[in-house]
């Protein structure tokens, strides 16, 4: 016959053991949930936005309000002995020579109590700037030295972006004043970067000139540390012909393209002058309305009279074909 004391035992050890699995999820998601939100109160304090005299670490200051005490204790007991001895030379008791020497005594403690509050008003450290508060170095415990940092704060409204420029193209760019600036991580967006600086030395043994240009990020989305492709204007010339690099046939020392007029090919000798990405210029040769054939050009007899062509597509932007 089985005990009922023991038929409930058996149950209950039953049932625990049933729940265990459950009790150890539940274990489980708890962790999890506190381990997530230690992370997200990190990561809050840590993209906060601070201010300019805001409060970041506070040192240990035990050492330094014992100092000022200490001082200030010494200072009200010179003060008193000051004002007795004045008294006593106004009445010509004390002698002048121990006014002075109270009244030197005053003037030092009062220089080593104004010490005393300036390190103890030290041992908050302050942001210097307003900004977004990046990282904090400083853990509790830290041993703190004068080069030791301890926050980093980012500001992000502007940013400067550095480029090196060749020694050939400085002259260039003297007199730049923007330059427009491509950030490759951010699917190549391009932004305006305003001159700041220009060094008048080299910076490496490549001979590159550092230039430095300041760029608005008012989103906060270009970070530091970010790859940049800056775009320098060395000069402008208006009113000149392009035509794309593709369209010229180079054979025998001598430049030339073909000209369609009236569903005939015209060779044309034509002079370059500068390469701008694929387009080239055209200093002679070529006038304003000709139509250049870019396409199935290598496939004519290379002739000075006249080919018989037939026009697919006419387009007035080379760059629809690429």
């Amino acid at each position: 016959m089985v005990n009922p004391e023991s038929k409930l035992k058996t149950k209950i050890l039953r049932a625990l053991w049933g729940g265990f699995p459950w009790l150890m999820v539940v274990i489980l998601f708890i962790s999890l949930f506190i381990v997530l939100g230690k992370v997200l109160e990190e990561r809050a304090r840590l993209e906060e936005l601070v201010k300019r005299g805001q409060l970041l670490v506070e040192l240990d200051d035990r050492d330094y309000k014992s100092r000022l005490e200490q001082v200030e204790a010494n200072y009200r007991l010179a003060l008193l002995n000051y004002e007795r001895i004045s008294e006593l030379a106004e009445k010509n008791i004390a002698a002048k020579t121990e006014l002075d020497k109270t009244e030197a005594q005053l003037k030092a403690l009062a220089a080593q109590l104004s010490e005393a509050k300036l390190a103890l008003d030290r041992t908050k450290i302050t942001a210097p700037i307003s900004g977004r508060l990046n990282e904090i170095e400083a853990k509790i415990g830290d041993w703190m030295g004068v080069e030791k940092s301890v926050a980093q704060i980012l500001q992000f409204e502007e940013v400067k972006v550095t480029v090196g420029v060749p020694e050939s193209d400085v002259a260039a760019i003297i007199d730049l004043n923007e330059a427009d600036v491509i950030i490759e991580a951010l699917s190549n967006r391009r932004v305006k970067g305003k001159k700041i600086f220009l060094s008048r030395q080299p910076g490496t043994m490549a001979r590159l000139y550092d230039l430095d240009l300041v760029v608005k990020n008012p989103d906060g989305r270009i970070l530091p540390g970010m790859f940049a492709r800056v775009e320098l204007v060395k000069e402008v010339f208006e009113g000149t012909l392009v035509i794309p690099l593709y369209a010229v046939i180079s054979q025998n020392d001598e430049n030339f393209v073909f000209v369609e007029k009236d569903n005939k090919a015209e060779k044309r000798l034509i002079d370059l002058g500068i390469l701008s990405g694929w387009l080239i210029q055209v200093t002679s040769g070529l006038e304003p309305g000709d139509h250049v054939i870019v396409v199935g050009h290598r496939q004519l007899d290379n002739v000075d009279n006249l080919q018989d062509v037939e026009v697919i597509q006419s387009v007035r932007d080379a760059g629809e074909i690429i």
